[in-house]
């Protein structure tokens, strides 16, 4: 009995560490991970679930994986999974315009063309929103680091 225990002990404890570490890096705090979102984005998203306004979120993919459900909203991208066809074309557009490599020409028809209401911008924002969406923003709401924008 106490042969069968240790041989027991001898093949779980190493896997069940190795289990271990695996789960610590995946569920550690790191940037563009939906789960450990700052407080400033959070409140960007608890405004966009109490506003009356129908409409759609432009966010990069990581903040758009919470939007659906915090706040009831579609969103331009998420979560791979579901964000198809093209999810990783739909993600460099959103990092395109968020990290500022777009002309605002550019920036305003594309999130025009998206049919999106607002455009969420995260903490990791680069781009200055107001500059780039200058004449198609109707409001302006911040959060700190974060901000929602209705557009046209």
């Amino acid at each position: 009995m106490l042969a069968g225990a240790v041989l027991v002990a001898l093949f779980t404890i190493p896997t069940t560490y190795e289990e271990l570490k695996i789960a610590q890096g995946l569920a550690a705090p790191t940037t563009d991970n939906a789960n450990f979102i700052k407080s400033d984005e959070r409140d960007a998203l608890d405004y966009l679930a109490h506003l009356k306004e129908p409409g759609s979120v432009m966010t990069r993919s990581y903040l758009g994986a919470a939007v659906p459900g915090k706040t009831g909203r579609r969103t331009y991208i998420g979560d791979c999974l579901w964000s198809e066809p093209n999810c990783l074309g739909l993600t460099y557009n959103a990092q395109w315009l968020f990290q500022g490599q777009a002309t605002p020409a550019a920036a305003q028809s594309f999130v025009l063309s998206s049919g999106a209401r607002f455009v969420l911008a995260d903490c990791q924002t680069t781009a200055d929103m107001r500059k780039l969406l200058g004449p198609i923003i109707r409001s302006a709401h911040g959060f700190g680091c974060a901000a929602v924008y209705e557009v046209e």
